[in-house]
């Protein structure tokens, strides 16, 4: 199974909707200074710090690094950024789905 990864702003999956499987991952962290190829809190739990044994809150329990991971937001650009941290974490079948608007007919309002 893949995990769908929806980085916009909550903002605009209220306004815009989201994938009925699509995980919440608030956009601007991903582009923010917080979240870098080498670092992101997001990902790593509250602690910081990075562990094989522990999985990050974001992606759930359950997320494996060999597991496909397609990530989207409004335009492409948040969901390429997000693609990157994810690979640099370790995440090995990451893909970058474009914006929303690519997706379009996949949406429903929340």
């Amino acid at each position: 199974d893949s995990i769908v990864l929806d980085v916009r702003t909550q903002q605009e999956m209220t306004e815009k909707g989201t994938l009925r499987e699509a995980v919440a991952a608030e956009g601007n962290r991903w582009i923010s200074s917080e979240c870098t190829t080498a670092s992101c809190p997001e990902l790593e739990g509250s602690s910081g710090r990075s562990s094989s044994s522990s999985r990050n809150s974001l992606l759930g329990k359950k997320a494996k690094k060999d597991q496909t991971i397609v990530v989207y937001c409004a335009s492409g650009k948040r969901a390429a950024k997000a693609k990157q941290v994810l690979e640099a974490q370790g995440y090995t079948h990451v893909l970058n789905a474009g914006g929303l608007k690519d997706l379009n007919y996949l949406t429903r309002k929340q």
